[in-house]
């Protein structure tokens, strides 16, 4: 029922406009990068990375991946919502209930409806620079998560943070950051 309501309230918001800051964080990402190899993994279900594909004339990233599912594609890129953290306790107690009901929306066993898990994970082969831009870095994405992070093949974790007066999210992304590395 909220994945309904969720999926109705997004597809009733007008779509994003492109704004100044993002271009900006975009064309700083494609500088750090290589300038060849630049793949972007959008978290949420819209098309605001569409609206960045091309800046200047040119093609920002090679490929984006909506490794949540897609609002506008959902016949073959299906939205998942759900939760994400296979590594708590309480995971594994809910999994030895045996009652699959408590475990239907785990994150891990929708991202086989797609190819994008699959797609992701091919493109880890050589260095990459992640570039975190409007994420919490939260706990429902946590096996994701933690294996970029402490993948041998990432080499920066950039963080984004949104500033306005008193509020600061650079401290608390960090943390949130911080709690996905097993080490």
């Amino acid at each position: 029922i909220l994945k309904k309501y969720l999926i109705n309230y997004l597809t009733s918001l007008p779509s994003p406009e492109k704004s100044k800051i993002f271009e900006d964080i975009f064309r700083k990402a494609r500088r750090s990068g290589d300038g060849n190899n630049i793949f972007a993994i959008n978290f949420n279900y819209t098309n605001t990375l569409n609206i960045y594909s091309r800046i200047d004339g040119m093609n920002i990233f090679n490929e984006a991946i909506n490794i949540h599912g897609d609002l506008d594609n959902q016949h073959v890129n299906p939205i998942i919502f759900g939760y994400g953290d296979e590594m708590d306790e309480r995971y594994k107690r809910l999994e030895l209930s045996n009652d699959r009901r408590f475990i239907e929306n785990i994150k891990s066993f929708w991202y086989g409806y797609s190819n994008n898990y699959q797609n992701l994970i091919s493109l880890l082969g050589n260095t990459f620079e992640l570039h975190l831009i409007g994420m919490s870095c939260g706990l429902s994405d946590r096996v994701l998560l933690n294996y970029l992070f402490e993948h041998e093949n990432c080499k920066k974790i950039q963080i984004y943070f949104y500033k306005k007066g008193d509020f600061d999210s650079y401290f608390s992304t960090y943390q949130s950051i911080a709690m996905h590395f097993s080490i």
